[in-house]
């Protein structure tokens, strides 16, 4: 069972990784469109959908990253505000709700 769970938080530091690398071909990918337009009064049409894609991937990357190190935004503005009791079970429903 260890090897399961050793495997499988080998995956989800993946996730960190693609999405970090997703939000940097993001950046590349704008820059050189902004270029091409602007430099050579040539932009590329395929960019724009390109772009769209790559930000929504990059969205859900970065919170699966962010939810498995218990850093999304959410739940610790609520938790820190919370007494103890609450903040254990808001971070009980809220991983449910993630489920």
């Amino acid at each position: 069972m260890q090897r399961i769970f050793t495997w499988l938080d080998r995956i989800l530091r993946l996730y960190a990784v693609l999405a970090t690398a997703s939000v940097f071909a993001l950046f590349l990918l704008a820059i050189s469109n902004i270029f091409m337009r602007y430099l050579f009064n040539s932009p590329l049409a395929w960019t724009e959908e390109i772009l769209q894609r790559q930000l929504v991937w990059a969205t859900c990357l970065g919170t699966s990253a962010l939810v498995r190190r218990r850093e999304h935004v959410f739940n610790s503005f609520v938790t820190d505000k919370l007494p103890p009791r609450l903040a254990h079970w808001n971070e009980q429903i809220f991983s449910v709700g993630i489920i």
